[in-house]
């Protein structure tokens, strides 16, 4: 009969570090991926946050398009 007996134990981050050191590369890459996973969302709230701003006004993006629209005219790319 197959019993599945579960531990819990307390480790500090130099132990996790430590155990980590001793993983092989394909474990390591495994472990990478899954953190990258679990932690996307809160990764990608991080990033929007960085690039909010209350500087940039409606007024700001119109001229910046009039900008890029008005090289364009002048490139000769308007109709692309």
């Amino acid at each position: 009969m197959k019993t599945n007996l579960k531990y819990n134990i307390e480790l500090d981050k130099t132990q996790i570090f430590n155990l980590i050191s001793q993983l092989n590369v394909d474990d390591k890459i495994e472990l990478i991926n899954n953190l990258q996973e679990s932690t996307f969302i809160k990764r990608f709230e991080k990033l929007l946050d960085s690039l909010k701003t209350s500087d940039l006004t409606y007024e700001d993006i119109t001229k910046e398009v009039e900008i890029v629209r008005n090289k364009r005219f002048k490139e000769g790319k308007h109709n692309a």
